[in-house]
């Protein structure tokens, strides 16, 4: 498995391309259609995950869909954030219409949910905080993470449908991570990490 990080987003969100012999996952379309293109080098994309519905990390995957036929996984919650320029925070980043995408398309993951495409094999995690949506995401020993770890910290809980009370609760919940050893940690911003790092060092983690 093979895993590229794209990062020219003006706000700095990821977009993580991970493949697989001749198929391809891609992780919160954040970032240009065509550099993302270019980093497949003629790979089947079978699925898009978002870890959250802030438009900064979806920003291109109206084009994505209509460039590549593949469902599209999300928590329910991030769904009503994609066609809701207010909640989406869309219009922070000067877009006042919504995307369109096709529903049909679009596949609603919760906690435990287990996604199986050619070989790959995706476990996903609620975790509610940064917002109402956000969901981690296991392949392998890699954890996508989207806004709710970030090297050395978290993501803001002042958005629309964040909470720090909720935040913190799943803060508790993610040590038990732990207990599949020392995963590495691709966040929606920022460097990636590893697991054991944060927890001995990540402030929020330390005193939570």
């Amino acid at each position: 498995m093979n895993i590229e990080v794209l990062c020219e987003h003006p706000n700095n969100a990821n977009t993580y391309i991970i493949s697989c012999g001749k198929s391809a996952i891609i992780i919160d379309p954040a970032n240009d259609i065509r550099s993302i293109k270019t980093l497949l080098k003629q790979k089947e994309v079978v699925a898009v995950l978002l870890t959250h519905g802030h438009y900064d990390h979806f920003s291109t995957l109206e084009k994505l869909l209509k460039e590549f036929d593949c469902p599209c996984y999300m928590h329910k919650n991030a769904y009503e954030k994609l066609i809701n320029v207010d909640l989406s925070c869309a219009r922070l980043f000067g877009k006042n219409i919504p995307i369109t995408i096709d529903k049909e398309r679009v596949k609603f993951v919760s906690e435990g949910t287990n996604v199986l495409i050619n070989d790959f094999n995706i476990k996903c995690f609620y975790k509610p905080g940064h917002t109402n949506c956000s969901m981690i995401y296991l392949i392998n020993e890699h954890l996508f993470t989207g806004d709710f770890i970030f090297f050395g910290g978290i993501g803001r809980c002042d958005l629309p449908t964040g909470s720090m009370i909720v935040m913190k609760r799943s803060l508790d919940e993610f040590k038990q991570f732990s207990k599949k050893g020392d995963l590495m940690i691709y966040p929606g911003h920022g460097d990636s990490t590893t697991l054991f790092n944060e927890l001995k060092t990540n402030y929020y983690l330390l005193k939570n």
